[in-house]
């Protein structure tokens, strides 16, 4: 009996210092289903290179992580789904909201207070925008100094909205990702087809940026030792942290999922939206409790006979999008396949 635990012990340390060494890892292969689908993509023509798209290096290992043909993206041009017309084009935005610091002459040599407290939520649940030439970040970024205090102006007649490079709708990135052909086309019509017409819808402002937490990551899922390679591995996924609007105001996971009606409404439009593009959609509430400041994204294949979707949390029966209730957005078909306990296949 000793000898048998004596041997379990060795060989699961043998096995352990493998594993961490890198050997087993370097064992496994790429699924031959990644490069098919990726020449499909390039094939297609639905990628080609802008000012905020361009073709990257290869990624070759360690082990099977990589991609053959990876873009590498800093911004989205959402102006049109595809090649056709905006969802949201009978969408009317609001006037933005906007925010005047409230400078004060200071006297000579006077003492600053070490700490402001820091203004509270907008009615919608929004972030303030910081004021100009502020760099201590949002509200929640750690002990940085709170941003002045604001006051919001009343309603005006809504003027041109100045945003970045792509045109009227473009999306930028708070960090330039690596990314899979496939994953590319896909985030586009999301953020034009879910992302812009629930944001406009519920805030009455365009999104202009896309925060993450990336996306390629040579690693398992959920940062374990052992298990199925993350399609983050694969530049096949994205972690959605929050956005930006055109005012300046901010929207993320953490806080808007059970934030105000406005914030809550939009991050479920954008997850179920999600679950029609996405093979994986993973946000708050998963059994794992790793999603709860992210919407995990990506295109997995779960089954090779079939379109699965894992979509947590789940789609409730009836749910339609906040602008297709309106009338301002054109419903999409429901996926189908969709594996109703996906807590065994989760991923970070």
């Amino acid at each position: 009996m000793l000898r048998r635990v004596a041997f379990s012990l060795v060989l699961g340390s043998v096995l352990y210092g493998l594993a961490g060494c890198g050997s087993l890892f370097d064992l496994e292969e790429r699924e031959p289903w990644r490069a098919q689908v990726e020449a499909q993509c390039l094939a297609s023509g639905e990628v080609h290179e802008t000012a905020g798209i361009r073709i990257a290096k290869a990624i070759e290992g360690p082990g099977p992580c990589g991609v053959d043909h990876p873009f590498r993206v800093s911004a989205l041009d959402t102006g049109s789904g595809g090649g056709s017309a905006p969802v949201y084009a009978n969408l009317q935005p609001r006037a933005p909201r906007t925010v005047q610091p409230q400078y004060q002459p200071q006297p000579q040599y006077q003492v600053q207070p070490q700490y402001t407290p820091a203004p509270a939520a907008q009615p919608d649940g929004l972030l303030p925008p910081a004021p100009v030439g502020d760099t201590t970040g949002s509200i929640g970024d750690g002990g940085a100094a709170a941003p002045l205090p604001y006051q919001p102006e009343p309603m005006q007649s809504a003027g041109p909205v100045q945003l970045r490079d792509g045109g009227p709708f473009s999306v930028s990135l708070d960090r330039s990702l690596v990314m899979s052909c496939s994953m590319v086309p896909t985030l586009t019509r999301w953020l034009t087809q879910d992302v812009q017409p629930a944001a406009l819808a519920n805030f009455g402002s365009p999104i202009v940026e896309m925060t993450t937490f990336g996306s390629y990551s040579c690693r398992r899922r959920d940062n374990r030792m052992v298990g199925k390679l993350s399609e983050h591995a694969f530049a096949n996924a994205v972690d959605v942290k929050g956005f930006k609007l055109a005012d300046g105001r901010e929207t993320r996971v953490l806080t808007g999922w059970r934030g105000s009606p406005q914030e809550q409404a939009f991050w479920r439009d954008v997850a179920y939206g999600g679950c029609r593009k996405f093979n994986t959609v993973l946000g708050p509430g998963t059994s794992d409790g790793m999603h709860e400041n992210h919407l995990h994204l990506d295109l997995a294949r779960h089954s090779a006979t079939r379109d699965v979707h894992i979509c947590r949390p789940r789609v409730p029966a009836g749910w339609v999008a906040t602008a297709e209730r309106r009338g301002m957005a054109q419903p999409e078909p429901e996926f189908t396949g969709s594996i109703q306990d996906p807590t065994g296949d989760q991923d970070e």
